[in-house]
């Protein structure tokens, strides 16, 4: 059977819940028989020196987590994040995560649609659900698709990106970062907290060569590496209304 994007959601999905970042009940049965499926390739690859790919999902899970924790919190640097938009949420416990410790967040986690209609039921189906905690489906990379995000516009804003950029095609990707430039200039304050990786693919990382390699199959789709460098990226950024804030470790929309 070809693999499919919620596939790539459920495998990332099991990475977390296997370190305890995912509430009980939210993860489907599927996502771990998916896990154990490909755990023989995995441990392969391990093996002969290659890096782990769940320790590549779960390391870049877990800085960004530590981003948006630093911006929600109080006494953060610049005006602290009140509302958070997860693009490409799948199955994270973020939202879960980050509302048990400050309650007056409002998160919205965004997917597409078969995606999110599985990860709303999951909320529902054990309890999770509540109105600071929303789902929506959505193909962010349609024109004009996170216009329609219902917003409070008085709370300083994050948006994440995990997982997703890889995937998409350079136009794509610009794109995106367009979209939430517009959307982020409606709050008092914005924050963008991407993941990056650098360089062409036969000269990145290792660490990065092998995340790419594993990731087409779980996917069935290719992966893409968009700048051969950090300044690349950055000066794209900047030219789509998206300031990059070293204190952060994100970009922002300049006042």
């Amino acid at each position: 059977m070809r693999p499919t994007v919620r596939d790539t959601a459920l495998y990332t999905g099991a990475v977390h819940a296997r370190a305890g970042l995912v509430p009980p009940g939210l993860l489907p049965r599927r996502a771990r028989l998916l896990h154990a499926v490909l755990s023989p390739a995995e441990r392969a690859a391990a093996a002969v020196g290659l890096p782990s790919l769940d320790a590549i999902l779960l390391a870049r899970h877990r800085l960004l987590d530590h981003l948006v924790e630093a911006a929600v919190a109080p006494g953060a640097a610049g005006t602290p994040v009140r509302q958070v938009v997860e693009i490409a949420a799948g199955y994270s416990g973020r939202g879960p995560r980050l509302l048990a410790r400050h309650p007056d967040l409002r998160w919205v986690a965004v997917d597409l649609p078969e995606v999110a209609r599985a990860r709303a039921a999951a909320l529902r189906a054990h309890g999770l659900a509540r109105p600071e905690l929303r789902t929506v489906g959505l193909d962010v990379t349609a024109p004009g698709a996170l216009e329609g995000l219902d917003l409070d516009p008085a709370r300083a804003t994050a948006v994440t990106t995990e997982g997703l950029l890889l995937y998409l095609d350079r136009a794509e990707v610009l794109g995106l970062w367009q979209a939430i430039a517009r959307l982020l200039a409606r709050f008092p304050a914005g924050l963008y907290l991407p993941e990056f990786y650098f360089g062409a693919a036969r000269e990145a990382p290792r660490a990065t060569r092998a995340l790419l390699a594993a990731l087409g199959p779980v996917n069935g789709r290719a992966v893409r590496l968009h700048h051969r460098t950090r300044a690349e990226a950055e000066a794209d950024l900047r030219r789509r209304g998206l300031a990059v804030d070293a204190r952060r470790r994100g970009a922002e929309v300049p006042p």
